[in-house]
């Protein structure tokens, strides 16, 4: 049973991974396509080894694990793209304790918290916001955390979740 939970949660991570990505692809190439147009070819660049590197990354094995420095290089990546979409208005800093960088965590783990603070949090605020991605090493276990500034969630859709974790719990574990 806990083996075809395990297969069933890959699946919809990889269907995750395939309906996020074609209207991210769409974006990103348009963008550079416009880049291109306008002359700007250094930012073109830029974007396309971006946009490169992801796509390196996200044709890894996703039953594997990758070291933390692998997903944070995949949300540099991600991060330098959307701050050439939307400028300013994304304020995002990424720290991580060296000794931290090798330990394994699940392939892309990050990526979508991170993406999420960006569409729904940040990019929600008429100017825009900001936001760090924390990985540090505690005394008794390693941390990862990402703070925004962005809109927030509602107490009710939070309290909603919190009751679908608690009572779902044996199911996430």
């Amino acid at each position: 049973k806990t083996e075809l939970e395990h297969q069933l949660n890959l699946a919809e991570l990889y269907a995750l991974q395939k309906q996020v990505a074609p209207h991210f692809i769409f974006n990103v190439i348009n963008i550079i396509s416009r880049l291109i147009s306008m002359e700007s070819y250094d930012t073109a660049k830029q974007m396309l080894d971006s946009f490169a590197k992801m796509l390196r990354y996200t044709l890894s094995d996703i039953h594997s694990h990758v070291t933390l420095e692998q997903e944070l290089s995949y949300v540099e990546n991600y991060i330098s793209i959307q701050k050439i979409r939307f400028g300013n208005r994304i304020d995002f800093n990424i720290f991580c304790d060296p000794e931290i960088k090798s330990i394994q965590i699940p392939f892309f783990a990050i990526q979508p918290l991170v993406e999420n603070s960006i569409e729904h949090g940040l990019l929600k605020l008429a100017s825009g916001g900001k936001a760090s991605l924390t990985c540090k090493r505690c005394e008794k276990y390693d941390e990862i955390r990402l703070i925004d500034n962005g809109i927030g969630i509602s107490k009710d859709l939070l309290e909603n979740i919190k009751h679908t974790l608690k009572t779902n719990k044996k199911d996430i574990l």
